[in-house]
């Protein structure tokens, strides 16, 4: 089971790694839509319960990798529908704290035409958590993904927000949770999301040096 979820940490200190971090860890980013195929069964050999939509599953899987409870503050939106899946709904945002360790539901920009996409992602939690050029952000995320995100995040957050921004993929094979194996099309597909995320940092890279000088 793997979605597109980007856990990040930051420090405004520039000190990265647990217990090293001192302002906060800031758990997952993400878009939340109903789980198919076979990945309820997944999350249930997971040891995640019996769940319906990705929020769902980062929620337990943030709760079981930490070691968490109940979180001390949530605030979620009213259901809205799946455009995946006709007939049955999932959260559009929501917010869940606990010390040290949030989760961020992200909406899409574009709800009636696809899911979050990573840019939306990181702008909605960037507005939530109130990143600026003081913060330095850490991005952590399945290794298959790395190349994208990491282009994505300095697009939104280094060039939008002024953020130092750094990115380390997790290996699924050492990873807490099981993933399902990857193919030679999953590869394909990411190099192709590579190859198109590059021309866009670069325009965005010559449009932020005109706007300054």
């Amino acid at each position: 089971m793997v979605f597109d979820a980007v856990p990040i940490w930051v420090d405004e200190q520039g000190k990265y790694g647990h217990p090293a971090i001192e302002r906060a860890l800031r758990g997952w980013a993400m878009s939340a839509p109903m789980l198919a195929g076979a990945e309820p069964e997944q999350a249930r050999k997971a040891g995640l319960g019996d769940l319906t939509d990705e929020a769902e599953v980062i929620l337990a899987a943030t709760r079981l990798a930490f070691g968490l409870g109940a979180p001390l503050r949530t605030e979620e939106s009213c259901p809205v529908p799946d455009h995946e899946q006709p007939g049955k709904f999932h959260a559009a945002s929501a917010y869940h704290q606990w010390p040290f360790v949030e989760v961020v539901i992200a909406p899409s920009s574009e709800p009636m035409n696809r899911r979050a996409n990573t840019a939306d992602q990181l702008r909605y939690w960037a507005d939530v958590v109130g990143l600026g050029s003081e913060h330095n952000v850490l991005i952590l995320t399945t290794q298959l993904y790395t190349q994208y995100q990491h282009m994505e995040t300095i697009r939104v957050l280094g060039l939008e927000r002024d953020c130092g921004v750094y990115s380390c993929g997790v290996d699924v094979v050492t990873a807490l949770l099981p993933g399902r194996p990857f193919s030679g099309r999953d590869y394909l597909q990411e190099i192709r999301s590579f190859l198109r995320a590059a021309p866009v940092l670069l325009r965005a890279a010559y449009e932020a040096a005109e706007q300054t000088g």
